[in-house]
């Protein structure tokens, strides 16, 4: 008797689920409208206007993450990113840290057309003197040229325009994807009891860390009125930097690009988007371009009903994960931003 082996039925590959935009960019999207000529956008009861796309794009952008990411109208106060002592006195006094260990390159021998005392090294490509007076603390002890490493002062008011930035006792964020933590800052007093509390809980950690905070008034409220970078080294931090927030101090709004972690409390990843002009850019421009590269894109096509379509392509294409806007699309996945 003949034995005929039946051939191995196939078995179907599940199509891949549809890419869901997240809720919170579904709300974003239906606050949009558009002029039938396709120059203005409304976003609730602000309005957006230009002569061309790319014009039009640019200040969408804007619009977008003063809306829905720092809820912060910036426009043009005057004075606004000047320094403002009466808060940046009281924020440096809170700073439980003097100094920050950086690598640096000692140099050898006179440098330059007019070399005065002290030796230099090159710090963050830069070349800096250091005074014999004063010099920076040396870890180690360097003969001659060479790398080291320098103790420099934490606080650099003049780095980020509005902000006041210090790097940890330990050191900055260290290599790996940047996260982020967003904290909602409304009035200057308590800022400065909230800087002092998430300052004070990363150094007893003994985390590695950069920080900055609105240094001037004219930019309060804002949801990213405290920021807090961390790499890889110090992701663990997170949920006791989370606690450590005093409640009453912050508000409770979070950007809409972010994930929320508490009440005025957020998170999200650095951007990662290699692309000509969009590295060195923040958080919520990068996404907030992205939104309003795809909204324009709509209006080009003469059909909002597509908007949806035109933002997920847009997303994708800056390296987000329309599901998750605060992820990029090759984040890591932490117990505690889902």
């Amino acid at each position: 008797m003949t034995v005929v082996e039946k051939a191995p039925q196939a078995v179907p590959v599940p199509p891949e689920p549809p890419v869901v935009l997240d809720p919170a960019l579904t709300a974003v999207l239906a606050s949009v409208s558009l002029s039938p000529d396709g120059t203005s956008v409304r976003l609730g009861d602000r309005e957006v206007t230009a002569d061309r796309p790319r014009r039009l794009r640019q200040r969408l952008g804007t619009a977008l993450y003063e809306v829905f990411h720092a809820g912060h109208a910036f426009g043009d106060k005057p004075g606004i990113l000047h320094r403002d002592p009466v808060l940046e006195g009281p924020l440096a006094q809170a700073v439980p840290h003097a100094t920050t260990p950086v690598a640096a390159r000692l140099l050898d021998g006179p440098v330059g057309r007019h070399p005065g005392p002290g030796r230099v090294a090159v710090v963050g490509g830069v070349r800096v003197r250091l005074p014999d007076a004063a010099p920076p603390e040396l870890v180690g002890t360097p003969s001659g040229a060479g790398d080291t490493v320098l103790r420099i002062p934490t606080a650099r008011p003049r780095l980020s325009p509005g902000f006041f930035l210090v790097d940890g006792s330990r050191g900055s964020c260290g290599p790996g994807p940047l996260l982020r933590l967003y904290i909602h800052l409304t009035d200057p007093d308590a800022a400065v009891r909230v800087w002092s509390a998430v300052l004070g809980c990363l150094e007893a950690l003994g985390v590695p860390y950069r920080s900055k905070i609105t240094s001037s008034r004219k930019l309060l409220p804002r949801r990213d009125g405290l920021v807090v970078y961390l790499g890889a080294a110090a992701w663990h931090a997170v949920p006791a930097v989370v606690e450590a927030v005093p409640r009453a101090d912050v508000g409770e709004e979070t950007s809409a690009f972010a994930h929320t972690l508490a009440p005025g409390v957020a998170m999200a990843w650095e951007p990662d988007d290699t692309r000509p002009g969009r590295t060195g850019g923040s958080f919520g421009q990068h996404r907030s371009l992205a939104i309003a590269e795809g909204i324009v894109d709509a209006a080009a096509d003469g059909d909002l009903s597509r908007v949806h379509t035109h933002v997920l392509t847009r997303l994708t294409e800056s390296g987000i994960d329309p599901s998750a806007p605060h992820r990029n699309a090759n984040s890591p996945s932490l117990p505690f931003s889902h």
